[in-house]
C-alpha cells in the first residue's frame, strides 16, 4: 500500500494548499480557468483544443452586485443562465430535471408538476432519484418560478445539461488505408495485460454513448435507444464514437487476426444509446444508467463523455452514487480540456465513479488530458490509461468513419470487419473498464470500492516526474498484473476482499 499511501499524503498536502486560495470563495458557484472551455473533446488527432467562449463563463459567474431572487433559490445555476439568454416573450424548449425530496412518491411527483405547469412533455420519472426529466417552455419555467418554489418535497430545478463531444483530425486526403505493420497493438503490453488467465468472460459491461454498430468483433447482449423522441429500437451508430469505444473494451480483434483485440475479449456488451452527432443530454444519460441497472444488469458502466464544468452535476451524482450502492463501478473520461487545472468536469468529477486520464506510447501524460482537482471531488482524477492512437472496432459509413476514411486514416480488412485509430481520454476509459473487467470476472464479489484500491494500488508512476503530479495523472497508469497481484493478496490475507480499511475518511475522497 506504499504507493496509495504516499500519494494520499500528497493528496492531503494538495487540498490544504487548494483550500487556502479556494476556500474564501467556496460558497461561490463556480471557479473558472481564464479560458474555460465548456465543450468535451472526447477524442482528438491534434493537439489544438478550441477554448470556450469566456463571456459564458462570465454569465455563470453572474453580477455579484445584483441581488438574489427566487430563481437563485430553485433554478440552478446552469438553468438561471439559460432562461437569462431568452426573449421575454420568445418560445423556446427547455429539458429540466426536478429533483425532490427522498420521500416523495413518484404518483406525487408527476401530480405536483401537472398542477405547476400548463404545457410539459415527461421524458421520464426516475426510480434511482427522486426525480423528474421533462421539457416545456421556457417562458412557462420561468413564469411559475412561486408556484415551483411553494411545494416544500421539491429541492431544485436542474437544466439537463449537454454533453458534447465534437473532435479534430489531421492529416491529408488519402485513397489508401494504413499499414498494419507500422501499427502493432502497443496498449495492452503498457497496462500489463497481456497473457491474462481472464478475459472478462461473464461480466457483463454497459457502454452509454451514441451507440454500437454490430461490428463482427463484438459479443452484444442488450441494446435499447434513450435519445428523447428516438425509438427506442433506433440503436445503431450513425456517429461512430461508441463503436469505437466498445471494442477498446472487449473486441475479440477476430477481423484483425486477433491484433487490434480489446482488454477484456470474452465480455458481454450492453448498447445504451444515449447522444447523437448532438451530443448527450443529462437526463438521457440518467434513464440509461437506470436502465443499465435495473434492466440489463450490468456489472461495469463505461461513459466517454462529459463536460468542462468543474462541479458535478447533483443529479448525476445521485444517479451514480445510487449505482454504485447497488455494486455496480462506473468509469468515465477525465476530459479533453487540458493542460490545465481545474479542466475536468461530470460526470468524471463525481466522487463514486473512477475518472481516467490519457496516456500516449510513451507513457507519458497525452497533452489534451484534463487536469484535477474538481471542487466536487479533490481526488479527481483517479487514474491514466492509453489514450492516444488507439485502434478498435470501426461503424461504416458513421460520421468519424467517413471522415477518418477521407484521411486514410483506417485499417481495412476482409469483410465488414474494420478498425480505425482514434485518440482522447474517451479512448481510456473503456480500456479501464476492460481492466475493470478482468478483476470482476477473477473476482466476481468485488465492490466497486475494492475496485477503486485495486486499480490505485497497481497504478505505476508516469515516465516524467512533472507528469506524475497527483492534479495530473492520478495514482498513475493503470497495470491489470500489478491490480490482479494486489487481490490476490488480500485474498490469501482476508477472509473478504472486500474488507478494505478506508485510507481516511468520507470527507477526503480518497479511501
Amino acid at each position: 500500500m506504499n504507493n496509495l499511501w504516499s500519494k494520499a499524503n500528497f493528496l492531503l498536502i494538495s487540498i490544504l494548499l487548494i483550500s487556502s486560495v479556494v476556500s474564501p470563495v467556496w460558497g461561490t458557484d463556480i471557479i473558472f480557468n481564464e479560458n474555460p472551455s465548456y465543450l468535451y473533446h472526447l477524442e482528438s488527432n491534434t493537439n489544438e483544443l478550441s477554448n470556450f467562449n469566456s463571456n459564458r463563463a462570465t454569465n455563470y459567474m453572474g453580477d455579484s452586485n445584483s441581488p438574489n431572487n427566487k430563481q437563485d433559490v430553485i433554478f440552478d445555476d446552469l438553468l438561471i443562465n439559460e432562461l437569462a439568454t431568452y426573449e421575454q416573450n420568445e418560445v423556446s424548449e427547455i429539458k429540466t430535471i426536478i429533483l425532490f425530496e427522498e420521500t416523495t412518491s413518484k404518483s406525487e411527483r408527476i401530480e405536483f408538476i401537472d398542477n405547476a405547469l400548463d404545457e410539459y412533455v415527461i421524458l421520464d420519472n426516475y426510480d434511482i432519484i427522486p426525480a423528474v426529466y421533462l421539457k416545456c417552455q421556457s417562458s412557462e419555467l420561468a413564469s411559475k418560478v412561486e408556484i415551483l418554489e411553494s411545494f416544500s418535497p421539491l429541492k431544485k430545478v436542474y437544466k439537463s445539461s449537454n454533453y458534447l463531444f465534437p473532435y479534430f483530425q489531421d492529416g491529408f486526403p488519402s485513397s489508401s488505408a494504413l499499414n498494419t505493420d507500422f501499427y502493432p497493438n502497443w496498449w495492452l503490453p503498457a497496462i500489463g495485460a497481456e497473457n491474462l488467465a481472464y478475459d472478462g468472460t461473464g461480466v457483463r459491461v454497459a457502454v452509454i454513448d451514441t451507440g454500437i454498430y454490430e461490428h463482427p468483433d463484438l459479443n452484444l447482449t442488450a441494446n435499447r435507444n434513450f435519445v428523447s423522441d428516438e425509438s427506442v429500437l433506433d440503436y445503431d451508430d450513425l456517429v461512430g464514437h461508441g463503436t469505437h469505444v466498445a471494442g477498446i473494451i472487449g473486441g475479440n480483434g477476430g477481423g484483425s487476426g486477433g491484433l487490434y483485440k480489446g482488454v477484456a475479449p470474452g465480455v458481454s456488451l450492453i448498447n445504451a444509446k444515449a447522444g447523437d452527432a448532438t451530443g448527450l443530454e443529462e437526463g438521457d444519460v440518467i434513464s440509461a444508467i437506470e436502465w443499465c441497472v435495473n434492466t440489463a444488469n450490468a456489472d461495469i458502466i463505461s461513459m466517454s463523455f462529459g463536460d468542462n464544468y468543474p462541479i458535478a452535476s447533483d443529479p448525476m451524482i445521485l444517479a451514480l452514487a445510487s449505482v454504485t450502492e447497488n455494486g455496480v463501478i462506473t468509469v468515465a473520461s477525465a476530459g479533453n480540456s487540458g493542460p490545465e487545472y481545474f479542466s475536468g468536469g461530470s460526470p468524471a468529477s463525481g466522487i463514486d465513479v473512477i475518472s481516467v486520464g490519457a496516456t500516449d506510447s510513451n507513457n507519458d501524460l497525452a497533452s489534451f488530458s484534463s487536469w484535477g482537482p474538481s471542487l466536487s471531488y479533490l481526488g479527481y482524477l483517479d487514474v491514466v490509461a492509453p489514450g492516444v492512437n488507439i485502434i478498435a472496432t470501426e461503424a461504416p459509413e458513421s460520421i468519424i468513419s467517413d471522415k477518418n476514411r477521407f484521411l486514410g486514416d483506417f485499417f481495412d480488412f476482409s469483410g465488414d470487419a474494420d478498425y480505425i485509430p482514434l485518440s482522447g481520454t474517451s479512448m481510456a476509459c473503456p480500456i479501464v473498464a476492460g481492466a475493470l473487467a478482468i478483476m470482476k470476472q477473477a473476482y466476481p464479489s468485488i465492490s466497486p470500492e475494492t475496485a477503486r484500491i485495486a486499480l490505485l494500488e497497481g497504478a505505476q508512476d508516469l515516465s516524467s516526474p512533472d507528469d506524475s503530479e497527483f492534479m495530473k495523472s492520478g495514482f498513475g497508469l493503470i497495470n491489470i498484473t500489478a491490480s490482479l497481484e494486489y487481490l490476490d493478496d488480500l485474498n490469501a490475507t482476508y477472509s473478504n476482499i472486500n474488507n478494505v480499511v478506508k485510507l481516511s475518511p468520507d470527507e477526503i475522497p480518497i479511501k
